[in-house]
């Protein structure tokens, strides 16, 4: 999401394995500025925001 709330990307839906999950976001078309990344797990929300600066 960037700042204004508008979804920039998304990730395919995959079912992970219980435990740690990583995942690779390729960010090369993202203008400079704040973004927030939004994950969702068994109806649980998390939200972390990132800067780009190129």
């Amino acid at each position: 999401l960037d700042i204004s709330g508008r979804l920039v990307s998304e990730l395919s839906s995959k079912s992970g394995y219980q435990g740690l999950n990583e995942v690779s976001l390729d960010m090369s078309n993202l203008s400079n500025g704040t973004y927030y990344i939004l994950v969702e797990s068994n109806g649980k929300f998390a939200m972390k925001s990132i800067v780009v600066s190129k």
